[in-house]
């Protein structure tokens, strides 16, 4: 509860931030059932403080650019491509291969079959929509009462409760195009 408090205070005290704001992107969620907490299909970063999120999806004017759990799960470069990445020259590939090799060896432990890089992906598709192949406009808000749904990222797909869409979900990514972004990232 104290979350929420603080959240909507933030918010409060942000409003007009909030207001102005043209654009805003978060990359917590899930918008098709699969998440990626042990027993509950909802994202981590939701799940531990749904209170939060609840301010977020409610707080901004702006519509919200989400990419979610299912998409990152979803994009990933192959592995040869990741180790000529973290082998560019130079002090930006040297820092890359240092901050993703414990997260590198996790996924590999777990016979991922590529580099999945989540927090990237949101920071490459808003200033270039081109790496967004596929998103549609919703409603969406998070669970806050559910037994077994607490936390969860609730999407009206079929516009069933009749709210302004206040989420553009991403649906799909253009790899081809975020690779080039990473590589000219490490240039």
């Amino acid at each position: 509860m104290a979350e929420y408090v603080y959240s909507r205070q933030l918010l409060t005290a942000n409003e007009q931030r909030t207001a102005r704001a043209s654009r805003f992107k978060i990359e917590d969620g899930r918008c098709q059932g699969v998440g990626n907490v042990k027993g509950v299909a909802a994202e981590f970063n939701f799940s531990v403080d749904p209170e939060a999120a609840f301010v977020v999806l409610s707080g901004f004017q702006c519509r919200i650019k989400q990419i979610g759990w299912e998409v990152c799960q979803n994009s990933w470069l192959p592995w040869d491509w990741y180790e000529d990445w973290v082998s560019t020259p130079g002090k930006r590939g040297r820092l890359v291969k240092a901050v993703t090799v414990g997260y590198v060896g996790r996924l590999k432990n777990a016979a991922h079959p590529g580099f999945r890089a989540c927090d990237l992906l949101v920071m490459a598709a808003p200033p270039n929509e081109d790496v967004v192949a596929k998103s549609e406009g919703v409603y969406a808000c998070v669970e806050l009462r559910g037994e077994v749904t607490r936390g969860q990222m609730v999407c009206d797909w079929r516009h069933k409760l009749q709210k302004k869409p206040n989420v553009d979900v991403v649906l799909e990514l253009n790899m081809d195009r975020a690779r080039l972004m990473f590589e000219q990232m490490l240039l």
